[in-house]
């Protein structure tokens, strides 16, 4: 529901750009709604971009306020981006990615950063 343009641009996003991509969360939840799925599932899909400081979208929650299992997928997808061939970067690897995680402990949940660690020693 995001045009490839944005997508695909080999350069950082402008501010429209970054405001249309940060409506895929609300879209993605919106296009499921007529299959029925577990809140569980909306809540991954509506907060995998959310921080633990506030800081993320849509809905800038909070702690406890984003689901475990969003917290989950918010490490994956971080973890996918960073290791990610992007068109304007190429891949970093996986202990890049962790460190990166692992710098930021303002918006990422440590206690999930550690057992992404535990799994992957």
């Amino acid at each position: 529901m995001i045009p490839k343009t944005i997508i695909q641009k080999p350069a950082a996003l402008d501010e429209r750009e970054m405001s249309i991509m940060r409506q895929h969360c609300e879209l993605g939840a919106y296009s499921l709604e007529p299959y029925g799925l577990p809140k569980e599932t909306i809540d991954i899909i509506l907060q995998h971009h959310e921080r633990i400081d506030g800081s993320g979208y849509p809905k800038g929650l909070k702690e406890d306020d984003i689901s475990r299992d969003a917290k989950i997928v918010m490490i994956a997808d971080v973890v996918d981006t960073v290791t990610s061939f992007r068109p304007y970067r190429s891949p970093r690897t996986l202990d890049e990615a962790v460190n990166a995680l692992k710098s930021k402990p303002h918006k990422y949940p440590q206690e999930t950063v550690a057992i992404l660690e535990t799994i992957l020693t």
